[in-house]
Parts: structure tokens; C-alpha cells; sequence
């Protein structure tokens, strides 16, 4: 059974609705603090709480924790 003309078109004019929905979810991603950079084959990550993640080209991801500092 072949799809109707009307239902193609109602596809093909819906799909771009769909596309920037993960866009909005990076776009928020550093709001409460923190900062992303990128250069090329590297990205770093750091949060609100001190925390970071790394990503090398061809070598990985690695988090790294804040570091606890002792109350006086």
C-alpha cells in the first residue's frame, strides 16, 4: 500500500519541528554555572560545582570530581 500524497507532505513540512530540540537542551546546558569550550579535537567541560570532563580526539573522556575542601 502506498503512503498518500497527503501524509508524505504532512511529514515532510512536521520534520523540521523536530530537529532543534536537542539544540534548546545544550543551549541551557551551563546556565546555573560553569562553562564549555571547544577546540579542535578537544572539549572541556566544567560545572557549577567544580567538576570537568575532558574529551581528546582518539583518546577518550575522562571526568574528573571536585575536590572536597575541608570545613574549618
Amino acid at each position: 500500500m502506498k503512503p498518500s500524497f497527503a501524509l508524505v507532505a504532512l511529514s515532510v513540512a512536521a520534520a523540521p519541528l523536530l530537529g532543534p530540540a536537542p539544540a534548546h537542551a545544550w543551549a541551557s546546558a551551563n546556565r546555573f554555572g560553569g562553562s564549555t569550550s571547544h577546540s579542535w579535537g578537544d572539549t572541556s567541560r566544567t560545572n557549577a560545582w567544580g567538576g570537568s570532563t575532558e574529551h581528546v580526539a582518539g583518546e577518550g573522556t575522562g571526568y574528573h570530581p571536585p575536590v572536597a575542601v575541608p570545613a574549618s
